[in-house]
Order: structure tokens, then C-alpha cells, then sequence
């Protein structure tokens, strides 16, 4: 599978996860918190993290990526492992972004380890995924898997550990091929 696939299957669990469309990430962080004011905190975080991010605002990026991360502990059992997932690999890149390459690793390791369990069924992602011809049976692990081990190995290879990024890249294609069966 192509990066492109790859980078529509990870806007694929963004969008389910939380509140934010192409069409706003062009916007303010001040006109995103606006619009989300009623929004669930976890979504208020991550949308504003996002246009920050977009922005080249690391400290705001990151501010607000912490912050989601600690909404998403409160979650439920099906979106708590998603929701913290998705915040940390966030946090993760902006961490490498500003060289913070310890912190960032240790960020993809966090992620990792929550990437690797399977999830509880979420009929919302399913259905999404189902529309789209994929299969579904733990599509929900597969995708944060696969959406974790290609950001980390992006991550080892701007650290010039390609040997390692490699190896991440196999096991990302192995569940793909998986998944995507």
C-alpha cells in the first residue's frame, strides 16, 4: 500500500475520532475554540492542537495535545485507547519537531504499547470502514497500529535510524496486507 493509502486511512480514524475537517484547520485556534465551545473537551484540545500544528505553533500544538491526552484518560473503554493514541503521536511529532527526540520517542513507545492491544468493537468506525470496502473484524487496532508504527518510523528515519525505521515499515506492511486482505 502507498503512503497516500496510508495517509487516508489515518484522516479516516482522525475524522471518527474527533471534530476536525479540512475546511477548519485553516482557521484561528481562537475561531476553532469558538466553534467547539459546546464540544467535548477531548475534541476542543485536539482540534486546536491541530491547527496549531498546521500553523507551526509547537508550544500551542503541543499545550493543547497534552491536554487532550489527559481528557482522553477519562474516556470510555472504546475511545479512551483511540483518543490517546491519536494525542500522542501528535504530541510525539511535535516533540521531534522541536528536537525533544527522547521525549518524542518515548511518546511513539506510550502510543505503541496502547497501538498493540486489541480494541472493543466501535460500530461508528466500522461503519466508516465498511463504506469504504474494508474489512472490519479489529479494524479499529489494525488502523491505530498501522497509523503509530508509520509515524514512528518516519521519526527513526529523520534520526538517522534507518535500519530500524525498516523494520518498522515491515511490521506496519504486515498488518496492512492483514487488514487490507
Amino acid at each position: 500500500m502507498d503512503r497516500n493509502k496510508i495517509w487516508m486511512l489515518t484522516g479516516i480514524l482522525l475524522v471518527v475520532s474527533h471534530a476536525a475537517t479540512p475546511a477548519t484547520l485553516s482557521k484561528t485556534i481562537e475561531e476553532a475554540n469558538n466553534e467547539l465551545r459546546d464540544a467535548k473537551p477531548y475534541g476542543r484540545y485536539m482540534h486546536a492542537a491541530e491547527i496549531a500544528d498546521k500553523q507551526g505553533n509547537n508550544a500551542e500544538a503541543e499545550k493543547n495535545f497534552s491536554a487532550a491526552m489527559q481528557e482522553a484518560e477519562k474516556l470510555s473503554a472504546i475511545e479512551k485507547p483511540k483518543k490517546s493514541v491519536l494525542s500522542m503521536v501528535g504530541l510525539a511529532k511535535v516533540y521531534s519537531r522541536e528536537g525533544k527526540n527522547a521525549d518524542a520517542e518515548a511518546m511513539f513507545k506510550r502510543a505503541l504499547a496502547i497501538a498493540e492491544k486489541p480494541l472493543p468493537v466501535d460500530t461508528q468506525e466500522s461503519a466508516v470502514l465498511a463504506k469504504l470496502n474494508l474489512p472490519v473484524s479489529n479494524a479499529g487496532s489494525n488502523l491505530m497500529l498501522t497509523t503509530v508504527l508509520f509515524h514512528y518510523a518516519e521519526f527513526l528515519r529523520k534520526t538517522g535510524r534507518a535500519a530500524e525505521a525498516d523494520k518498522m515499515d515491515a511490521r506496519s506492511k504486515a498488518y496492512r496486507e492483514k487488514f487490507l486482505r
